[in-house]
């Protein structure tokens, strides 16, 4: 069956006015979450007592939760912070969601994108700033007998792609730019040593993928620096 993701890149330059940068809040920790049951909720503090942002139910529960961190409370209780497409940042306790670490250094790799670059628009101007403006598209994929509507926000030196409001892809080129432990102008050594050999190569270009996602990553023309990255999440398969 076709897939359906666009690849794009995958870096943070930092420059002034609007540019994905990670000078932002790093996460504590970074997993995969899911809600336990129907009817649980999420808070804006890792209380009880604190307001509730919304409750996911059944026609809701199988939106984005990505987890980026946790605190143990007064009475001995953990809160997952989350943040999630539905009802942005919040606080979930541990009985009301599942979390599961990354397996693999693309799933981190993954992670790390999604949190830096933030899962929804509002939490990507939240975390970014505004963007340059704002484009939006729509598109058929008839063998799911569906539309997707596509919002691009290009930054200086980076663009993000949303498909019904989630993150589809991000992208970023130039020099100097750096991502987790990849580094635009960084060695390809490195490289192989964080993500190991490629699943396929074409020329310059080095795709890998995992389950849900893909990057590719483009080499200079000696082939020995990294010019860029191209990543995207399979979101129709």
């Amino acid at each position: 069956m076709r897939r359906w993701g666009i690849l794009a890149g995958v870096s943070f330059l930092i420059l002034t006015g609007p540019t994905c940068s990670l000078t932002g809040e790093a996460a504590d920790v970074l997993m995969y979450g899911s809600i336990t049951d129907y009817g649980v909720v999420q808070r804006a503090e890792p209380s009880p007592s604190s307001s509730v942002l919304g409750t996911f139910d059944e026609a809701n529960s199988y939106r984005e939760l990505l987890v980026a961190g946790q605190t143990t409370a007064p009475d001995g209780g953990l809160w997952y912070r989350v943040e999630s497409d539905i009802f942005g940042e919040g606080w979930m306790d541990e009985k009301s969601v599942d979390v599961a670490a990354p397996e693999t250094a693309l799933q981190r790799l993954d992670l790390e994108v999604r949190f830096a670059c933030g899962i929804t628009p509002a939490l990507a101007e939240k975390k970014l700033g505004a963007p340059k403006r704002v484009d939006k598209a729509s598109f058929d994929i008839p063998e799911y007998e569906t539309v997707v509507e596509t919002m691009t926000a290009p930054y200086d030196g980076c663009e993000l792609v949303f498909w019904d409001g989630i993150l589809q892809s991000a992208a970023v080129t130039g020099e100097t730019l750096s991502f987790g432990a990849l580094t635009v102008g960084g060695d390809v050594q490195d490289l192989r040593g964080l993500l190991g050999e490629p699943t396929e190569k074409k020329g310059r270009e080095w795709f890998f993928a995992d389950e849900g996602m893909e990057l590719l990553v483009t080499l200079d023309k000696a082939g020995k620096r990294i010019e860029s990255f191209r990543s995207a999440m399979i979101m129709y398969e």
